[in-house]
């Protein structure tokens, strides 16, 4: 008899993950989560470029821009993990209980809040250190020399501002994780083809995230046109780069607390209508417009340039967590 046919070529080691094994049933969402997932690894490779560019000029000189970078660094690698099981979650080639894939949803919303609540806090401080400086010249030019100089009441310490911001800090880790942790411990197993909110659990830490998230935005933005306006009244110089510098912070005075702020109506409209959530452009215009693209900002305004730096250290101002883009010798117009 013949002999039997030869066995056929092997192929080569394929998973469920192999592409090719795939039957792309929503090419759109897929493709749009794998863009997404790049996006953020490009923001996180910008962030190490920074961290890099400024340990070489030595200007990572406080200790609080080190944790910005990191928190950004952790929240872009989580990100960037989740978007890029997503496609393969919805083309059911990896199965993943749906409380893990919220979890990995919004774990990097928690550390990128953390990491906006770091600018707010030095906004914060910047403010009322300057208040107090005001104040003790108006009290030092009022009062006559024969009469001590009395400290100011009304500004609030640095270390108050510090237990304030510790503890509300503190209040939300303990709460976000702790709703996370119940959700994972307690709730049973469900599979859904994308991340959505089936407990109470998670809803709540939805919630809790989102108000976080407009609170700050709100605070955010006081602060800073506080502060804006607090360095317009420092020093009469002018130069074109000030000028520049103080147009770039306007900017993002404006657009970052406006960007996470309109996340909340998006989320709760996402809440009545779930359908949105399976629609290919739903999570790449919310997360590009909504998340990414703030804290571009945020990390190109903490991209100092030494020389820029300087220049503007050469009149005489209050220190700004953005250093090189202080607007303080800026006139309002």
């Amino acid at each position: 008899p013949p002999p039997p046919p030869p066995p056929p070529p092997r192929a080569p080691f394929s998973s469920a993950l192999s592409l090719q094994a795939m039957a792309w049933e929503s090419v759109p969402y897929d493709v749009a989560h794998f863009v997404l997932a790049a996006e953020y690894v490009v923001l996180m490779l910008l962030s190490v470029f920074a961290v890099l560019r400024l340990r070489i000029k030595a200007s990572l000189k406080h200790s609080w821009q080190g944790r910005f970078f990191f928190l950004l660094f952790s929240g872009c690698i989580l990100r960037a993990i989740f978007f890029g099981l997503q496609p393969f979650v919805m083309e059911e080639n990896v199965s993943i209980p749906n409380k893990w894939n919220v979890a990995l949803n919004d774990a990097p919303s928690l550390l990128f809040l953390t990491a906006y609540h770091i600018i707010l806090y030095h906004f914060a401080k910047i403010y009322h250190l300057g208040q107090a400086k005001m104040q003790k010249k108006l009290l030092g030019a009022t009062n006559s020399a024969s009469r001590p100089l009395q400290p100011p009441s009304s500004s609030i310490s640095k270390l108050q501002l510090q237990m304030i911001f510790i503890c509300l800090s503190l209040f939300m880790w303990m709460s976000i994780v702790s709703l996370i942790v119940l959700d994972l411990v307690l709730t049973d197993a469900t599979y859904s083809p994308i991340s959505s909110d089936t407990t109470a659990y998670e809803s709540v830490a939805n919630l809790f995230l989102s108000a976080a998230y407009f609170f700050s935005s709100i605070a955010f933005l006081i602060y800073g046109v506080l502060v804006y306006r607090q360095f317009l009244a420092t020093a009469p110089t002018v130069t074109d780069k000030r000028r520049m510098i103080a147009m770039r912070l306007r900017w993002i005075m404006i657009i970052v607390p406006l960007c996470f702020m309109s996340r909340v109506p998006l989320i709760l409209l996402n809440m009545k209508i779930s359908n949105l959530t399976y629609e290919w452009w739903w999570d790449l215009m919310y997360f590009t417009l909504l998340e990414l693209f703030p804290l571009f900002l945020l990390l190109t305004a903490l991209h100092m340039d030494t020389k820029k730096e300087r220049e503007t250290q050469k009149v005489p101002s209050y220190s700004t967590p953005f250093a090189a883009s202080s607007p303080a010798h800026v006139p309002l117009k």
